[in-house]
């Protein structure tokens, strides 16, 4: 439908092309009353995308017709690659100069959009740069340059760049009109769907995979129907999807499994059937080195690598060579790359990395959260460590990169400290040695993973709401040791030196782990009657004698008792105290007490707790 209108007086016509949502014509004809040549102008309503540029056209006299031609957006979005096995950290949005002329990047947009419940979220703008790009050529928009080919615009961040979808969407403008939109993953908002974006997904299962317009650059204004899965092809024209090449899509064990049992056969699953001989398959294991095995499969899909021998406690990468492996159907294709998966077998005993997650403030109270949160990392060997450009995050959407504009050096054997604020009169009194944004670290249960500049995982903690890891309030989770497996709650325990306005810890020094262990029980003595003959006794492993009056020993019932020495009751560094219900050691069964607390506190023969708080009732 047409509409005359804004009637100039130096003889030119001004005509709005209204197109309706399901008009899609190739050709118009329109009356008007004037000769000239005139531009028209298209008016973009809610809900439409401007998809098509006019020319100037001929007017004719009155009475007459004139022909006006559609013309195809001459930049499109033409590859996305949003989803990898892990954290996301390849991934790109493709752009083609479909048109048959150089076109200036300047005056175009990408938008990266969250589409959760049907809305329409922009989260990530990014200006293209004073870039021609040549007819028929493609630009790049990446995470990471060094972790996806030919990319023309490192934007960052470098993990969790494009959201995952359910649904999500990518918009292209040109100077501020929306001239292509993909949604995924189901339809996003208005106006980032062309038709429908439900069944386009980026399977992470099957490696370097995305989606893509095929044929290459076709746009229809249906995104279901221009796209595509496919293998990816950043830089360059994209592949039939039709006749994909083959993937791994799983493997038994899974990629990073642990406590794989040492008999097991090892099973791997194409995404097609594959022609695939034994020296397709290689297994190499950190003892037993090259592994002999036997290779079968009944459908030419899942294959089953069966060793000659049982492994031993071990880390083992199994690879598949690409060259070896070809589909069988149509014109043979080889996979697209190597295809690597590891696990560690039962007893294996990870070495420590070299620099170590020591010690963590979640839940400061003497400042706010956003104020007063830091962790501390430890360089374990005997030489400086440049963690400049490394990357921490966790599970979920928090990241960041390390940028100090020059090295960050942990020294060796020492600490640097990162922190949400840097300002150490408002910060509750830390020193930090980085500032950080982007990374939040919830009072509950959360992950610190710190990743170095190849993205390799160096160190992880995964604390847990205080089921197994210290919970504190005001202070430190502190790791005991930086030689024991930080990511075991056991191993941490609760800061207590004060710092700055009152808070606990030991940000960039030694953690001082007060850290007391109940080591023997007798609830049931045979000698002696049980009101006379139940202890129990502690062991300080630190390397100080630690005071223990004023402490609580309790139950999860009512059994509570206020350890009251009328003085100090030490526990000497590396020993140990008793404390049972009888100090007279004629009638409690010969026992030495250290402190006896008489009848307030009772072991149960049958289930029951001893349960140790400190001043602060930790």
């Amino acid at each position: 439908m047409f509409r005359k209108g804004n009637c100039q007086p130096i003889g030119l016509y001004w005509l709005d092309w209204l197109e309706d949502n399901n008009e899609a014509p190739l050709m118009h004809s329109l009356s008007i009353a004037r000769l000239g040549l005139f531009p028209l102008r298209l008016s973009v309503f809610p809900g439409r995308k401007l998809t098509r540029l006019f020319p100037s056209a001929l007017v004719m006299v009155m009475g007459l017709t004139v022909a006006t031609t559609t013309i195809a957006a001459d930049i499109v979005i033409n590859e996305i690659d949003y989803d990898q096995a892990g954290t996301d950290a390849a991934e790109f949005v493709e752009l083609k100069n479909t048109s048959g002329g150089g076109i200036n990047l300047q005056t175009y947009t990408l938008e990266l959009v969250n589409g959760t419940g049907g809305g329409a979220t922009v989260y990530d703008t990014i200006a293209l740069p004073d870039v021609v790009l040549a007819a028929g050529d493609y630009f790049v928009v990446c995470a990471n340059a060094a972790t996806v080919a030919n990319c023309d615009l490192d934007d960052g961040p470098n993990t969790n760049f494009v959201q995952n979808g359910a649904p999500d969407a990518v918009g292209l403008r040109n100077n501020g009109a929306l001239v292509d939109a993909v949604s995924y993953e189901g339809n996003a908002g208005a106006p980032y769907t062309e038709g429908t974006g439900t069944g386009l997904v980026d399977d992470p299962s099957i490696t370097d995979s995305g989606i893509a317009r095929f044929p290459d650059g076709t746009d229809t204004d249906q995104n279901n129907i221009d796209f595509a899965p496919c293998g990816i092809t950043p830089g360059a024209a994209n592949l039939s999807c039709d006749d994909n090449p083959p993937q791994v899509t799983s493997t038994t064990p899974t990629d990073g499994a642990i406590d794989v049992a040492l008999n097991s056969d090892i099973t791997i699953t194409f995404s097609e059937a594959v022609t695939a001989p034994d020296a397709a398959f290689s297994i190499s294991c950190s003892i037993s080195n090259a592994v002999a095995f036997a290779a079968s499969s009944g459908d030419s899909t899942t294959f089953t690598l069966n060793p000659d021998a049982d492994f031993v406690a071990e880390q083992c990468t199994v690879t598949v060579a690409a060259a070896q492996v070809a589909d069988q159907d149509g014109t043979p294709q080889n996979m697209a790359g190597d295809f690597e998966f590891s696990f560690a077998t039962e007893g294996f005993v990870p070495p420590l990395g070299d620099i170590v997650i020591n010690e963590i403030i979640q839940n400061p109270s003497a400042v706010s959260d956003t104020n007063g949160e830091w962790f501390e990392l430890f360089n374990r060997t005997d030489a400086p460590i440049d963690i400049n450009g490394w990357t921490i995050e966790d599970n979920d959407s928090d990241d960041f990169v390390i940028d100090n504009s020059g090295p960050l050096n942990v020294p060796a054997g020492g600490y640097v400290v990162l922190g949400r604020n840097a300002d150490f009169g408002s910060n509750g009194g830390v020193n930090v040695d980085y500032e950080y944004s982007g990374m939040f670290l919830s009072n509950g249960s959360d992950e610190l993973v710190v990743r170095d500049g190849s993205l390799a995982e160096i160190d992880r903690v995964e604390w847990d709401n205080g089921a197994t890891f210290p919970d504190p309030n005001g202070a430190s989770m502190s790791l005991i040791s930086p030689v024991l497996d930080n990511n075991v709650g056991a191993n941490w325990c609760t800061g207590t030196t004060p710092y700055g306005d009152g808070d606990r810890g030991t940000p960039g020094a030694a953690n001082d782990c007060i850290d007391m262990i109940i080591n023997e029980i007798i609830q049931n003595p045979s000698a002696v009657s049980d009101g006379n003959g139940e202890w129990f006794e502690l062991f300080n492993p630190t390397s100080a004698e630690l005071d223990i009056n004023g402490w609580t020993i309790k139950d999860d019932g009512s059994n509570s008792h206020v350890i009251d020495n009328s003085g100090p009751l030490n526990v000497p560094a590396g020993g140990f105290v008793v404390l049972g219900r009888n100090a007279d050691s004629v009638i409690n069964g010969g026992v030495s007490l250290d402190y006896a607390y008489g009848s307030a506190f009772t072991l149960a023969n049958g289930d029951d707790e001893v349960i140790l708080l400190d001043l602060a009732l930790n």
